[in-house]
């Protein structure tokens, strides 16, 4: 039969166990990795409205702003939705309404402000 003191060593001795487990020396701890950076070169993400013929306006409202939550979530700096649709529906007035056409990279850089 193991006495107090025994019991006691063998508790004392565990203790000691786990406190060691538990320090945090920085040469005996495993780093994690730095998380990524975005890329370097982006300045400012313009999320343009999605088209589709075969899908109806809400799921691609959804999209675009799942979209843009991952974007955010990555730390890409963005132009707010409001506005790249006020500027695109002002660049729009002259043509059909029915009728949406690609707006090139050059316009939205001069539009938004954005990386083209």
């Amino acid at each position: 039969m193991i006495s107090h003191r025994n019991l006691f060593v063998v508790l004392i001795i565990f203790c000691l166990c786990l406190s060691a487990c538990s320090l945090r020396i920085p040469g005996l701890t495993k780093n994690d990795p730095e998380p990524e950076e975005p890329a370097s070169g982006v300045s400012v993400i313009a999320l343009m409205p999605v088209q589709s013929s075969t899908a109806d306006e809400r799921t691609l409202k959804m999209l675009r702003v799942k979209l843009g939550e991952e974007l955010r979530f990555k730390g890409y700096p963005q132009v707010a939705t409001d506005l790249i649709d006020s500027r695109l529906s002002a660049l729009a007035e002259g043509k059909e309404t029915g009728v949406k056409s690609a707006v090139t990279p050059a316009q939205i850089q001069e539009l938004l402000g954005a990386d083209g």
